[in-house]
């Protein structure tokens, strides 16, 4: 009983002597201080704050000041740009590039016409060919896909000044892309240094399997245009090219529109589109200069 006693006393006077810290009234302190002394602490972080207030606007106006408002004062990510392709399905439908459907079902290719109205309205259309009529070939088992060069601020390709110089690299492009050369994409045609052009192939899904057996379920492309106008559209500099205005919203990336041609109905095909210019090495790592995707389409 005496212990429960002193243990109780031990409290009370603990208590007594921490409300006596918070606010004693003999001495006219609170948590020990006395009004001068609050007084004097509270002026010193008034102009303690006031002065990392100032120094972090200083900081902030100053790194403002070095900045352009169009474009990152560092850029060192990347060398050369990635391809991409549309339709790719957003996450909330299926995050894919991949294109899959039954040409007897409208709703399963629906998604991909929806989706092309959706993101070539601020295109002109008529550039486009057939890849410009409504349902771009999609119920018809021979979809248009429109191929596109990601933009890095002041990129720009450097044409081959002869179609062996990329000739001379097919061999690189053997674990990566595994592109052909420029010069069998063309196929006699006429080449125009002023284009960076877009070319879409069959990959074969095996290091031993033949590209020709893939040439068998997918045939001749047809491009709408036939490349990209190197000048005008590069370098990118963040400002709309027309009007030299940032940020305008009217500034569109330059598509060039493929119409596939699916000869295996009902098989998946394995098929890559490549970017071709002197200074874009295919690299696996970030797929820079190429995208592979699979296409499969049955009755």
């Amino acid at each position: 009983m005496g212990k429960k006693q002193e243990e109780s006393k031990s409290l009370a006077d603990t208590a007594a002597a921490f409300g006596k810290f918070v606010y004693n009234g003999e001495d006219g302190t609170v948590f020990g201080r006395g009004a001068g002394s609050w007084g004097r602490l509270g002026v010193f972080y008034l102009f303690y704050y006031a002065f990392l207030a100032g120094l972090f606007a200083l900081s902030i106006n100053l790194c403002m000041s070095l900045m352009d408002d169009d474009q990152p004062f560092y850029q060192t990510r990347l060398q050369a740009p990635g391809v991409t392709i549309q339709p790719k399905l957003p996450s909330n439908i299926e995050l894919t590039s991949d294109i899959m459907y039954k040409k007897s079902d409208s709703k399963g290719y629906g998604k991909y016409v929806k989706h092309l109205d959706t993101f070539l309205e601020p295109y002109d259309k008529s550039q486009f060919g057939e890849c410009g009529e409504e349902g771009y070939g999609y119920a018809e088992g021979k979809p248009c896909i429109f191929v596109k060069v990601n933009r890095i601020i002041g990129w720009e390709p450097y044409p081959f000044l002869n179609l062996k110089e990329d000739s001379d690299r097919v061999a690189k492009r053997a674990d990566n892309s595994k592109a052909p050369a420029l010069a069998d994409v063309l196929k006699g045609e006429h080449y125009n240094p002023e284009l960076m052009y877009i070319a879409c192939y069959p990959v074969p899904k095996k290091q031993e399997e033949a590209v020709e057996k893939q040439e068998e379920k997918l045939g001749n492309m047809t491009y709408s245009p036939r490349g990209i106008t190197i000048d005008g559209n590069f370098p990118f500099t963040g400002k709309n090219p027309t009007t030299g205005d940032a940020h305008d919203g009217t500034y569109v990336q330059p598509l060039v529109a493929v119409k596939l041609d699916v000869l295996k109905m009902g098989e998946e095909i394995s098929v890559g589109c490549k970017a071709y210019a002197m200074n874009i090495l295919d690299d696996d790592r970030t797929n820079a200069g190429y995208i592979h995707f699979k296409v499969k389409i049955e009755e």
